[in-house]
């Protein structure tokens, strides 16, 4: 059971988890199947994927500095311990909550995603398995 006022938690479920980089481009919806994303974990050869942002933790707006730094610093924790990353960004459906750049976090396991997310004030992050069919889920953090 979450503390998250279930209206914010809608909110996650309808974000569009987008993926652009590497020659990929795919959208992640939570509870729906991905083939894309199924072709990607398939390409790198990983079992799992974690979608993670450092923006505005708790859903608290937070300056653009701030949020930089963050992310920045995500990537690079991401990449010295050496998993791959794909660049993207997390757009909602409330047009007023601009889009905010994120990771596709590819090899994570599902603690170590978690542990991520807490470790840069998430409430959320988004996991799928390749067994599964790429099927992107909502991790609730708190």
């Amino acid at each position: 059971m979450s503390a998250l006022d279930p209206t914010l938690v809608e909110h996650y479920r309808r974000t569009e988890y987008r993926v652009a980089d590497a020659g990929y481009a795919f959208t992640l919806h939570v509870d729906q199947a991905c083939a894309a994303l199924l072709e990607c974990m398939q390409h790198f050869k990983v079992s799992a994927a974690a979608y993670i942002t450092a923006w505005n933790p708790r859903s608290e707006p937070t300056s653009s500095a701030r949020n930089e730094a963050a992310q920045r610093a995500l990537a690079s924790e991401v990449i010295e311990r050496g998993w791959r990353l794909l660049y993207g960004e997390g757009v909602g459906a409330d047009a007023s909550w601009a889009p905010e750049p994120s990771l596709l976090v590819l090899g994570i396991a599902f603690d170590a995603a978690c542990g991520l997310g807490r470790k840069y004030g998430q409430n959320a992050i988004v996991y799928a398995r390749a067994a599964g069919g790429a099927v992107p889920q909502l991790a609730l953090l708190v």
